[in-house]
């Protein structure tokens, strides 16, 4: 014993350096006594997971939680065992013999070495070359400077919907959008519930004037038909929704439709008599056609002081519509401008007349006259209102060797003296003249003169025209 212990003991140094467990072989060829523990993590990074010892005989004991990995049968060992080395994540081990044969247990496997080492010197152990194993976590050092950004990776997979977090503050109402499109319409409700039933309608033919109406009485007007709400007389239908509400709406002019087959002939109707405009006073028989408002009707009975327009608004049966009132034709195109403003026609009747020497013919009667023009008949005098140029035109009945002419401010032209025409004189010219000027026609005879016609024509006509 103390033979083999001299011989272990660098072996048991190296052991316990390295984690190997070594024991001597006690009595008996096939059983051994540990003669020295040593324990051994059997992990990297310094936790401690149990030990093995292990005898010369090759026998293997695992302590402290340590997991065994078996023994080896004595008939394979060749010598005796002089170490039980551990691979590096502790799931096995190897045993090694004093001439170099190996035997690996667990995850361990024989490397490719020789079953004898090639030496005269005996085998006094084994040892698991170095590994790298992470030491205990050091203090944190400084943050190193910040690196160049990396390329970006490929976007991850989504991860799971997290749960809802908690409602935040109401914000603040934000400004008004811009008006959006006017989105596709709907579709239809559902029908409401009826309402209630209205009043009973008494239709009363169309709406008059002068007729008086009661709640629900129906008229038609204007190609709609209302209803009465309340009582009125002379209140046009549309003018007034308090008083009447549409009944049923003229609908829009349909296309013209095409033309039907003709019918048949009808019955040979009663003989028309037109008598005129319909008189209350008058007896008519069947056939007669009077004219009343714009319209004409034909008898269906004989009767007396029946309106038709009432009859037939009313379906009395004794009238019928013969031919309506026509509507109002469109307004026809603008005349044409007419003459220019300033225009005066005066005449003296059938009479005699003595004019002074230098006197003005007075008396005149106003025929025709526009508000451009004023005479003054106690003085002779006619006035224009605006500036132009006036055509003069005068004739009288005057006595033999009597002369007259055109006065105008007090001034006489004379491209307006008469000339002897028959048994009278005649004057025509065309005078500027001012606004506000007064023209008459005057005596210019050496003496007075005298003025009288012959029935039936007038003893002087004097005309004022405007041109331009």
């Amino acid at each position: 014993m103390p033979a083999i212990s001299h011989r272990i003991a660098p072996l048991l140094a190296l052991a316990a350096l390295v984690g190997v467990a070594i024991g001597a072989p006690t009595s008996g060829a096939v059983t051994s006594r540990p003669t020295r523990r040593h324990s051994r993590p059997t992990g990297c990074g310094g936790a401690s997971a149990g030990y093995w010892l292990v005898g010369a005989d090759g026998r293997v004991f695992a302590l402290d939680g340590a997991r065994s990995y078996g023994s080896p049968d004595t008939r394979r060992l060749r010598t005796r065992v002089v170490a039980l080395v551990p691979i590096r994540d502790g799931r096995g081990y190897r045993l090694i013999g004093a001439d170099g044969q190996i035997l690996a247990f667990g995850d361990a496997r024989v490397p490719g070495a020789p079953s004898r080492v090639p030496t005269p010197t005996p085998l006094v152990g084994g040892a698991v070359a170095p590994t790298t194993c992470q030491g205990v976590t050091g203090a944190r050092g400084p943050a190193g400077a910040q690196g160049p950004t990396g390329t970006a990776g490929s976007p991850g997979p989504v991860g799971a919907q997290g749960s809802p977090g908690p409602v935040g503050a109401q914000g603040s109402v934000g400004p008004v959008g811009a008006q959006g499109s006017v989105g596709p319409v709907g579709p239809d409700g559902a029908a409401g519930a009826p309402g209630p039933e209205g009043p009973p309608a008494v239709f009363r033919g169309s709406w008059a004037s002068s007729a008086s109406y009661t709640p629900g009485d129906a008229v038609a007007y204007g190609g709609s038909s209302y209803v009465a709400l309340q009582g009125s007389t002379g209140v046009v239908p549309p003018s007034d929704p308090a008083d009447w509400v549409v009944l049923a709406a003229a609908g829009a002019t349909g296309p013209v439709g095409a033309r039907g087959a003709t019918g048949p002939s009808g019955p040979q109707g009663p003989p028309v008599t037109f008598l005129g405009t319909w008189s209350a006073a008058s007896a008519y028989q069947v056939g007669d056609v009077v004219a009343y408002g714009g319209s004409s009707y034909v008898a269906l009975t004989a009767n007396g002081g029946i309106n038709p327009a009432t009859d037939v608004s009313g379906s009395g049966g004794n009238w019928a519509v013969l031919a309506a009132q026509g509507g109002t034709g469109a307004t026809g195109p603008q005349g044409p401008a007419g003459g220019l403003a300033g225009y005066a026609d005066l005449y003296l009747p059938a009479t005699t007349a003595t004019i002074a020497q230098g006197g003005a013919l007075v008396g005149l009667q106003v025929e025709t006259a526009t508000s451009g023009l004023v005479y003054d008949a106690t003085t002779g005098a006619l006035s224009v209102a605006s500036a132009g140029t006036y055509r003069l035109d005068y004739a009288l009945a005057a006595s033999a060797g009597s002369s007259f002419g055109i006065d105008v401010g007090g001034a006489p032209v004379p491209a307006c003296s008469g000339v002897p025409i028959g048994s009278g004189l005649r004057g025509t010219c065309m005078v500027p003249l001012a606004a506000g000027a007064i023209v008459t026609l005057v005596n210019t005879s050496p003496g007075s003169a005298q003025v009288q016609a012959t029935a039936p024509e007038n003893a002087a006509t004097l005309s004022v025209e405007l041109v331009s």
